[in-house]
Protein backbone atom coordinates (compact mmCIF):
# COMPACT_ATOMS: atom_id res chain seq x y z
CA UNK A 1 0.00 0.00 0.00
CA UNK A 2 1.14 3.54 -0.72
CA UNK A 3 0.20 6.53 1.41
CA UNK A 4 -0.34 9.97 -0.15
CA UNK A 5 2.81 11.73 -1.33
CA UNK A 6 1.52 15.28 -0.84
CA UNK A 7 -1.51 17.08 0.57
CA UNK A 8 -2.60 20.60 -0.21
CA UNK A 9 -3.08 22.19 3.20
CA UNK A 10 -4.39 25.72 3.56
CA UNK A 11 -2.58 27.37 0.66
CA UNK A 12 0.69 25.43 1.04
CA UNK A 13 2.09 22.01 0.27
CA UNK A 14 3.34 19.99 3.22
CA UNK A 15 5.10 16.93 1.76
CA UNK A 16 4.65 13.58 3.45
CA UNK A 17 6.40 10.31 2.81
CA UNK A 18 7.37 7.19 4.71
CA UNK A 19 10.45 8.88 6.14
CA UNK A 20 8.40 11.58 7.86
CA UNK A 21 7.01 15.08 7.51
CA UNK A 22 8.60 18.33 6.41
CA UNK A 23 7.41 21.65 7.74
CA UNK A 24 7.68 25.24 6.62
CA UNK A 25 8.04 27.19 9.86
CA UNK A 26 7.90 30.53 8.04
CA UNK A 27 4.28 30.07 6.98
CA UNK A 28 1.92 32.59 8.55
CA UNK A 29 -1.47 31.34 9.73
CA UNK A 30 -4.17 33.64 11.02
CA UNK A 31 -5.21 31.37 13.89
CA UNK A 32 -1.81 29.96 14.85
CA UNK A 33 -1.89 31.92 18.07
CA UNK A 34 -3.26 30.75 21.38
CA UNK A 35 -5.36 32.73 23.84
CA UNK A 36 -7.82 34.08 21.27
CA UNK A 37 -11.39 34.11 22.67
CA UNK A 38 -13.61 31.42 21.16
CA UNK A 39 -16.13 33.99 19.91
CA UNK A 40 -13.39 35.66 17.86
CA UNK A 41 -11.99 32.44 16.43
CA UNK A 42 -14.31 31.55 13.58
CA UNK A 43 -12.05 29.20 11.64
CA UNK A 44 -12.27 28.02 8.06
CA UNK A 45 -14.53 24.99 8.52
CA UNK A 46 -13.80 24.05 4.94
CA UNK A 47 -14.89 20.77 3.38
CA UNK A 48 -11.58 19.10 4.25
CA UNK A 49 -11.96 19.93 7.94
CA UNK A 50 -15.58 18.76 7.93
CA UNK A 51 -14.49 15.42 6.47
CA UNK A 52 -11.84 15.04 9.16
CA UNK A 53 -14.37 15.94 11.85
CA UNK A 54 -16.83 13.31 10.61
CA UNK A 55 -14.09 10.68 10.41
CA UNK A 56 -13.07 11.45 13.99
CA UNK A 57 -16.63 11.48 15.31
CA UNK A 58 -17.61 8.20 13.66
CA UNK A 59 -14.68 6.67 15.53
CA UNK A 60 -13.02 7.59 18.81
CA UNK A 61 -12.94 11.35 18.37
CA UNK A 62 -15.05 13.73 20.39
CA UNK A 63 -16.22 17.32 20.60
CA UNK A 64 -15.93 18.97 23.99
CA UNK A 65 -17.20 22.27 25.28
CA UNK A 66 -14.44 24.50 26.56
CA UNK A 67 -15.08 28.02 27.76
CA UNK A 68 -17.47 29.69 25.33
CA UNK A 69 -16.80 27.33 22.47
CA UNK A 70 -16.11 23.77 21.36
CA UNK A 71 -12.95 21.94 20.33
CA UNK A 72 -12.36 18.73 18.40
CA UNK A 73 -10.16 16.04 19.94
CA UNK A 74 -8.94 12.50 19.37
CA UNK A 75 -6.55 10.08 21.08
CA UNK A 76 -4.42 7.46 19.34
CA UNK A 77 -2.12 4.88 20.86
CA UNK A 78 1.62 5.08 20.30
CA UNK A 79 1.33 2.35 17.66
CA UNK A 80 -0.40 4.82 15.34
CA UNK A 81 2.12 7.62 15.67
CA UNK A 82 2.19 8.24 11.91
CA UNK A 83 -1.59 8.68 11.87
CA UNK A 84 -1.49 11.06 14.83
CA UNK A 85 1.30 13.06 13.20
CA UNK A 86 -0.60 13.27 9.93
CA UNK A 87 -3.76 14.54 11.66
CA UNK A 88 -1.74 17.11 13.57
CA UNK A 89 -0.06 18.41 10.41
CA UNK A 90 -3.41 18.52 8.64
CA UNK A 91 -5.00 20.55 11.44
CA UNK A 92 -1.93 22.78 11.59
CA UNK A 93 -2.15 23.43 7.86
CA UNK A 94 -5.82 24.35 8.18
CA UNK A 95 -5.21 26.69 11.12
CA UNK A 96 -6.81 24.68 13.94
CA UNK A 97 -3.71 24.27 16.10
CA UNK A 98 -0.33 25.92 16.55
CA UNK A 99 1.41 22.57 17.07
CA UNK A 100 2.91 20.46 14.32
CA UNK A 101 5.07 18.06 16.32
CA UNK A 102 3.61 15.39 18.59
CA UNK A 103 6.17 15.36 21.34
CA UNK A 104 6.31 12.44 23.75
CA UNK A 105 3.28 10.15 24.17
CA UNK A 106 1.15 10.55 27.27
CA UNK A 107 0.99 7.91 30.01
CA UNK A 108 -1.85 7.64 32.50
CA UNK A 109 -0.95 7.51 36.18
CA UNK A 110 -2.38 4.02 36.64
CA UNK A 111 -0.37 2.80 33.62
CA UNK A 112 -3.14 0.34 32.72
CA UNK A 113 -3.46 1.81 29.22
CA UNK A 114 -0.89 2.02 26.46
CA UNK A 115 0.98 5.29 25.87
CA UNK A 116 -1.05 7.54 23.61
CA UNK A 117 -1.10 10.82 21.73
CA UNK A 118 -3.92 13.28 22.19
CA UNK A 119 -4.71 15.97 19.64
CA UNK A 120 -6.98 18.92 20.36
CA UNK A 121 -7.91 21.89 18.21
CA UNK A 122 -8.32 25.46 19.31
CA UNK A 123 -11.71 26.30 20.78
CA UNK A 124 -14.20 27.79 18.33
CA UNK A 125 -17.60 29.29 19.04
CA UNK A 126 -18.48 28.35 15.47
CA UNK A 127 -18.14 24.65 16.39
CA UNK A 128 -21.09 24.85 18.79
CA UNK A 129 -23.61 23.86 16.06
CA UNK A 130 -21.53 20.74 15.35
CA UNK A 131 -21.71 19.77 19.01
CA UNK A 132 -25.51 19.96 18.78
CA UNK A 133 -25.46 17.78 15.67
CA UNK A 134 -23.33 15.04 17.21
CA UNK A 135 -24.67 14.93 20.77
CA UNK A 136 -27.99 14.75 22.52
CA UNK A 137 -28.36 15.48 26.20
CA UNK A 138 -29.73 12.73 28.42
CA UNK A 139 -29.85 13.94 31.99
CA UNK A 140 -26.40 15.24 32.84
CA UNK A 141 -24.73 13.24 30.06
CA UNK A 142 -24.16 14.08 26.41
CA UNK A 143 -24.62 10.96 24.27
CA UNK A 144 -23.04 10.73 20.83
CA UNK A 145 -25.51 10.50 17.95
CA UNK A 146 -25.46 10.70 14.16
CA UNK A 147 -26.36 13.84 12.20
CA UNK A 148 -28.95 13.62 9.43
CA UNK A 149 -28.33 11.00 6.77
CA UNK A 150 -28.22 13.63 4.02
CA UNK A 151 -25.36 15.46 5.73
CA UNK A 152 -23.48 12.23 6.41
CA UNK A 153 -23.90 11.01 2.85
CA UNK A 154 -22.21 14.11 1.47
CA UNK A 155 -19.36 14.07 3.98
CA UNK A 156 -18.63 10.33 4.04
CA UNK A 157 -16.05 10.72 1.28
CA UNK A 158 -13.26 8.21 0.60
CA UNK A 159 -10.98 10.32 2.80
CA UNK A 160 -13.55 10.39 5.63
CA UNK A 161 -14.05 6.65 5.27
CA UNK A 162 -10.28 6.13 5.53
CA UNK A 163 -10.09 8.22 8.72
CA UNK A 164 -12.93 6.16 10.19
CA UNK A 165 -11.33 2.87 9.13
CA UNK A 166 -7.89 3.81 10.47
CA UNK A 167 -9.52 4.43 13.82
CA UNK A 168 -12.19 1.76 14.18
CA UNK A 169 -11.53 -0.82 11.48
CA UNK A 170 -10.04 -4.28 11.88
CA UNK A 171 -9.62 -7.21 9.51
CA UNK A 172 -11.35 -10.49 10.32
CA UNK A 173 -9.79 -13.91 9.85
CA UNK A 174 -12.65 -14.97 7.60
CA UNK A 175 -11.71 -12.21 5.14
CA UNK A 176 -14.43 -9.80 6.24
CA UNK A 177 -13.88 -6.47 7.95
CA UNK A 178 -15.21 -5.14 11.25
CA UNK A 179 -16.01 -1.48 11.93
CA UNK A 180 -16.39 -0.92 15.66
CA UNK A 181 -19.38 1.42 15.62
CA UNK A 182 -20.52 0.59 19.16
CA UNK A 183 -21.09 4.25 20.05
CA UNK A 184 -24.25 4.32 17.95
CA UNK A 185 -27.65 2.70 18.27
CA UNK A 186 -28.98 -0.06 16.04
CA UNK A 187 -30.98 2.45 14.01
CA UNK A 188 -28.01 4.78 13.60
CA UNK A 189 -25.78 1.90 12.54
CA UNK A 190 -28.38 0.96 9.93
CA UNK A 191 -28.08 4.49 8.53
CA UNK A 192 -24.33 4.01 8.19
CA UNK A 193 -24.82 0.63 6.52
CA UNK A 194 -27.26 2.18 4.05
CA UNK A 195 -24.84 4.97 3.16
CA UNK A 196 -22.03 2.48 2.56
CA UNK A 197 -24.33 0.48 0.29
CA UNK A 198 -25.81 3.42 -1.59
CA UNK A 199 -22.65 5.44 -2.10
CA UNK A 200 -20.02 2.71 -2.45
CA UNK A 201 -21.91 -0.54 -3.05
CA UNK A 202 -20.28 -1.98 0.08
CA UNK A 203 -22.31 -4.87 1.48
CA UNK A 204 -22.57 -5.02 5.26
CA UNK A 205 -24.33 -6.78 8.10
CA UNK A 206 -25.16 -5.35 11.50
CA UNK A 207 -23.86 -7.54 14.34
CA UNK A 208 -25.32 -7.50 17.85
CA UNK A 209 -22.54 -7.92 20.40
CA UNK A 210 -24.04 -8.10 23.90
CA UNK A 211 -26.47 -5.30 23.16
CA UNK A 212 -23.93 -3.18 21.28
CA UNK A 213 -23.79 -3.10 17.50
CA UNK A 214 -20.94 -3.06 15.03
CA UNK A 215 -20.75 -3.15 11.25
CA UNK A 216 -19.42 -6.23 9.50
CA UNK A 217 -18.27 -5.73 5.90
CA UNK A 218 -18.81 -8.81 3.78
CA UNK A 219 -15.74 -10.65 2.57
CA UNK A 220 -16.57 -9.90 -1.05
CA UNK A 221 -16.78 -6.17 -0.25
CA UNK A 222 -13.56 -5.96 1.75
CA UNK A 223 -11.52 -5.66 -1.44
CA UNK A 224 -13.73 -2.80 -2.58
CA UNK A 225 -13.29 -1.07 0.77
CA UNK A 226 -9.54 -1.43 0.36
CA UNK A 227 -9.64 0.16 -3.10
CA UNK A 228 -11.54 3.16 -1.75
CA UNK A 229 -9.35 3.89 1.29
CA UNK A 230 -5.99 2.83 -0.17
CA UNK A 231 -4.88 6.34 -1.27
CA UNK A 232 -5.22 7.59 2.32
CA UNK A 233 -4.17 4.53 4.32
CA UNK A 234 -1.07 5.18 6.42
CA UNK A 235 1.65 2.54 6.99
CA UNK A 236 0.71 1.65 10.58
CA UNK A 237 -2.80 0.74 9.41
CA UNK A 238 -1.84 -1.54 6.54
CA UNK A 239 -2.14 -4.59 8.79
CA UNK A 240 -5.90 -4.04 9.03
CA UNK A 241 -6.24 -5.65 5.59
CA UNK A 242 -3.81 -8.50 6.29
CA UNK A 243 -6.53 -11.13 5.94
CA UNK A 244 -7.56 -9.78 2.57
CA UNK A 245 -4.82 -11.67 0.74
CA UNK A 246 -5.21 -10.18 -2.70
CA UNK A 247 -7.11 -7.46 -4.49
CA UNK A 248 -9.52 -8.77 -7.09
CA UNK A 249 -10.53 -6.95 -10.23
CA UNK A 250 -14.15 -7.42 -9.13
CA UNK A 251 -13.62 -4.70 -6.52
CA UNK A 252 -12.37 -2.27 -9.12
CA UNK A 253 -15.28 -3.14 -11.41
CA UNK A 254 -17.78 -2.57 -8.58
CA UNK A 255 -16.28 0.84 -7.85
CA UNK A 256 -16.33 1.80 -11.53
CA UNK A 257 -19.99 0.82 -11.84
CA UNK A 258 -20.91 3.29 -9.07
CA UNK A 259 -19.08 6.25 -10.65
Amino acid sequence: MQCPSVYLLANSFIPFNRSGFKFNRSLHRKFYTGRIPANKRHGLHCFLFKQLLVGFMLGDGWLEKHGKGVRLAISLTEKFKDVAQFYLVLLYGLGYTNKFELGLPLVRKNKTTKPYYQIKTFTFESLLPYFSLWYKQMGVRNIKQLPDKEQLYELLSPFTLAVWIMGDGSGMRDGGFKIASHSFTKEQNMVLCNILAERYNIKTTLVNEKGLYHIYVWKRSTHLLYVIVKPYLLPSCEYKFRFSLYLTYDAVDQLASKS
